[in-house]
C-alpha cells in the first residue's frame, strides 16, 4: 500500500506542474514589434511594464541603437534636375486631384522613407527616429535663389500634405562630392547657406532652420516626419538669371 500511495502523490505532484506550466506559457508575440516571440528570453514572469523590459528584450526593436548614437548617411530626396514647374500648383494641383499619390505628376520621384512592418497590418510600419534633417544644393553660381515645398505622403493611397512652404540662397561653400555616396563630383555646385521657411503652420510638428543666417555654413532644415511615408520637395522659380539652375536635395535621419 504504501509503494501505491508514493506513486498515487508522484502523479500528483507531475499534473501539478503540468498545470503551472500551462498558465505560466510564454506569449506567441512580442509586447514590442508584434513579431514572433522566439527572439525573447526564456525568464521567469515580472510585472514590468515594456518600457521596463527593454535592456532585457532580444527584440530586434529593442536593440535598435539608442537615438544619441544612431549613424544615417545621406540620402538622395530629390535628384538634381531643374525646377518642377513655375510655381508649386503647377507641379501638384490640388484642386484637380493630383494631391492623391497615385495622381500625381509621373515626373515626380518621391523618396520613400525606410521602415519595417510591425506585424500589424499594411497600413502601419516602424521607422528608426522620426525627424529628418534636409539641406539643398544648386548650381550655378553662389547667391542664386530658389523656392520649395517639402511634401508628404503617408501611403501610396493617400493625400499630399504640404509641410512647409520655403526659399533659400545658395552660399559660397562648395560641394565638392554628393555626400550619399562621396565620389560624385559637384560641378559648380553650392551648399544653401539662407533658408526661410514662409509658413510654419501646415505641420503639427516643429520646423527648425540651423544655420539658416547666411554664414556660408550648410543650412539645414529639421521636420518632425512622424506618420510620413513618403517625401518629396517641390522646386519652382529655379530657372532665370538670379535663380540657381539646378537643385538637389539630400537629407537624414536626425
Amino acid at each position: 500500500m504504501r509503494k501505491y500511495g508514493i506513486a498515487i502523490w508522484v502523479v500528483f505532484l507531475c499534473g501539478l506542474v503540468s498545470v503551472c506550466v500551462l498558465f505560466d506559457a510564454r506569449p506567441e508575440f512580442c509586447e514590442l514589434c508584434g513579431a514572433p516571440a522566439a527572439h525573447m528570453r526564456d525568464r521567469e514572469v515580472d510585472y514590468r511594464t515594456p518600457m521596463e523590459k527593454l535592456d532585457e528584450l532580444m527584440c530586434p526593436l529593442a536593440r535598435a541603437e539608442p537615438l544619441d548614437t544612431y549613424h544615417s548617411g545621406w540620402h538622395v530626396i530629390r535628384a538634381t534636375a531643374a525646377e518642377d514647374g513655375a510655381t508649386f500648383a503647377a507641379v501638384i494641383d490640388l484642386a484637380a486631384s493630383e494631391g492623391n499619390f497615385a495622381n500625381k505628376d509621373l515626373n515626380i520621384t518621391t523618396f520613400r522613407i525606410p521602415s519595417v512592418n510591425a506585424g500589424v497590418g499594411p497600413n502601419e510600419g516602424i521607422s528608426a527616429g522620426a525627424a529628418w534633417v534636409f539641406v539643398f544644393a544648386g548650381t550655378d553660381a553662389a547667391d542664386e535663389t530658389f523656392s520649395f515645398d517639402l511634401v508628404g505622403w503617408r501611403k501610396t493611397n493617400g493625400m499630399a500634405q504640404v509641410i512647409c512652404t520655403g526659399n533659400g540662397i545658395l552660399g559660397t561653400q562648395d560641394v565638392v562630392l554628393y555626400p550619399d555616396d562621396s565620389s560624385t563630383t559637384a560641378t559648380n555646385g553650392f551648399w544653401a547657406d539662407t533658408i526661410v521657411v514662409d509658413d510654419v503652420t501646415n505641420w503639427p510638428g516643429s520646423i527648425g532652420l540651423y544655420n539658416e543666417a547666411g554664414n556660408n555654413q550648410v543650412t539645414m532644415v529639421i521636420v518632425d516626419m512622424t506618420g510620413m511615408e513618403y517625401v518629396y520637395p517641390v522646386i519652382y522659380d529655379a530657372a532665370g538669371s538670379a535663380e540657381a539652375a539646378t537643385i538637389t536635395v539630400f537629407g537624414a535621419r536626425y
